[in-house]
């Protein structure tokens, strides 16, 4: 412990729970809610796709919405990264979702892990 790998892991860590579902108060969210969860969001894909450029990880594809890296070429694992708002009844969330995929020749890819247990995975994947 107390490595720098493990405090910026830490801190990704906690500004992903932070961000993974984020309530407005209302159905209608205005531009101001929006672009401020938006901002934060940016922020944390951009140190998150940072660190994992620092460690050997891709970009395979990327757009506003969602994000895959991948480690390396022969590892066959990727790192899918969606966010978006969505409408639940009367309460509108923005969600970020994480999901580490581990590619399989004839089944596609199979979900090792998912949400906050990711993080776990890239700190012993470090």
């Amino acid at each position: 412990m107390g490595q720098p790998d493990d405090t910026k892991i830490d801190d990704l860590l906690r500004r992903y729970k932070d961000l993974k579902l984020t309530y407005f108060p209302h159905w209608k969210v205005t531009p101001w809610e929006k672009r401020e969860i938006l901002a934060q969001v940016k922020s944390f894909l951009s140190d998150l796709e940072a660190f994992l450029s620092e460690k050997g990880w891709t970009v395979e594809r990327s757009n506003e919405q969602h994000r895959i890296y991948r480690l390396g070429d022969k590892t066959g694992f990727s790192l899918k990264v969606r966010n978006y708002i969505d409408y639940f009844g009367v309460h509108t969330v923005y969600l970020v979702e994480m999901q580490l995929v581990q590619d399989r020749a004839f089944w596609g890819g199979k979900v090792v892990a998912d949400g906050e247990v990711i993080f776990d995975r890239l700190r012993r994947m470090v």
